[in-house]
């Protein structure tokens, strides 16, 4: 028969129990302020830019299990849109961004026209289901309004 040894008897913080050392992996990855994602690196980094500290979790494969998650879990993420000078992709933002203006103007004008064959019975089937867009289908359904880019606009 052979004889099985022991488990090697765990070093360090691994003799914790398992509730110290998640609260040692909270304080560990808590930071005051958010972290920044940088677009040109592909990676977040602290809010003063400086790499985010991991040797701690990189100490054995039991601690990186453990932390897998915790800094995600107890700091927030800043996402920042930057184009660097690119030419093109200033472009492309500014032809996106106009489509999208033009693509909610067609709407509200789609609405507006429509707005004579909203009678009460489809405002509160809608309202059923969108109660956000009751207060816009009511106002539409008693008053004739016009829909421009700024919003509602009463003819009288």
């Amino acid at each position: 028969m052979a004889i099985i040894p022991p488990p090697a008897v765990p070093k360090g913080s691994i003799k914790l129990p398992r509730e110290l050392r998640d609260d040692i992996y909270e304080c560990y990855v808590a930071q005051p302020e958010s972290h920044q994602y940088h677009s040109e690196s592909g990676k977040l980094r602290n809010s003063d830019g400086s790499k985010i500290e991991v040797g701690f979790m990189y100490t054995c494969k039991q601690i990186a299990a453990e932390m897998k998650g915790v800094a995600l879990r107890f700091n927030t993420i800043t996402f920042t849109a930057t184009f660097h000078g690119n030419p093109k992709t200033v472009m492309r933002a500014t032809r996106f961004h106009s489509m999208l203006e033009k693509m909610h103007e067609r709407r509200l004008q789609m609405l507006s026209l429509g707005s004579s064959a909203i009678i009460p019975e489809i405002v509160n089937n809608i309202e059923v289901s969108f109660p956000q867009g009751a207060s816009l289908l009511k106002s539409l359904a008693t008053q004739r309004r016009v829909i421009h880019r700024a919003g509602l606009e009463i003819l009288k």
